[in-house]
């Protein structure tokens, strides 16, 4: 990837590194990523969920990343299914309460993974806890590939959607790594793309000025020098620098 140009912005993770869990792999490309595209990397451990509105003051966007699994108590299931993998409810709150306040504020706000997730449940969207057991049928979207940047499937882009104009084509192919997805994206929340098996891979939120969430791993491709997802980056920290931007000429 070739750096942009223009004057740094500040971005910020939800959370990238948590000092009581092991280091999740792939987290050392966030920073360098933003990075390429122009902008500084805010890391945020793991706060209480009132510090949100304190914390995305310093900030222009805010990136989601992904993480373990969801917990289905933020959309009216149990956490007790026994499907579910490793949970961490103080990730969980935190991000709830930033998620929140950055689609209050009209922020950017890109979601990867898991955080394409909170985009669709904070709107009152819910998820499918297990892919194998929920949809039946379904492809294994959860492959652990060596390289992580491997597409092993691909994902058909709605016409028109925001992804589908900075693609330039009707289909991607992508990496995997996930068993759970949305089940129902919410309120004012479009699906931008689907997997040949029907699962829902993007969402945008239709209401909001730049609001993205891709169920794949762009930040891997991106390292590797695809195209679609250094611009999927280089486009968020252009609508993170213009929001911010605005704000500070509105003295906010």
């Amino acid at each position: 990837m070739k750096r942009q140009s223009g004057t740094p912005i500040w971005l910020m993770f939800a959370v990238a590194i948590v000092f009581d869990v092991p280091k999740a792999p792939g987290s050392e490309l966030w920073a360098p990523t933003l990075a390429y595209a122009g902008a500084c990397a805010i890391i945020l451990p793991h706060a209480r969920p009132d510090t949100a509105r304190a914390y995305l003051d310093t900030c222009d966007g805010l990136l989601l990343p992904g993480g373990g699994d969801f917990s289905p108590a933020f959309f009216g299931g149990s956490n007790d299914d026994p499907r579910l993998g490793r949970l961490d409810p103080r990730r969980d709150e935190f991000e709830f309460s930033l998620a929140q306040e950055a689609d209050r504020r009209g922020m950017p706000v890109l979601g990867i993974c898991k955080g394409m997730q909170w985009m669709a449940v904070i709107r009152g969207g819910t998820l499918h806890v297990d892919l194998q057991s929920d949809c039946p049928g379904a492809q294994d979207h959860q492959c652990g590939t060596s390289p992580r940047s491997r597409a092993v499937h691909e994902v058909t882009l709605e016409a028109g959607s925001h992804l589908e104009m900075l693609a330039g084509v009707s289909r991607l192919a992508v990496n995997s790594r996930h068993h759970q997805a949305v089940a129902e994206p919410g309120r004012q929340v479009n699906t931008s793309a689907v997997a040949l098996d029907g699962v829902i891979e993007a969402i945008e939120w239709a209401d909001h000025p730049f609001g993205i969430g891709v169920q794949w791993h762009p930040e891997d491709q991106a390292a590797a020098g695809d195209a679609f997802s250094i611009r999927l980056f280089s486009n968020f920290v252009e609508q993170a620098s213009a929001y911010g931007q605005a704000q500070r000429k509105h003295g906010i």
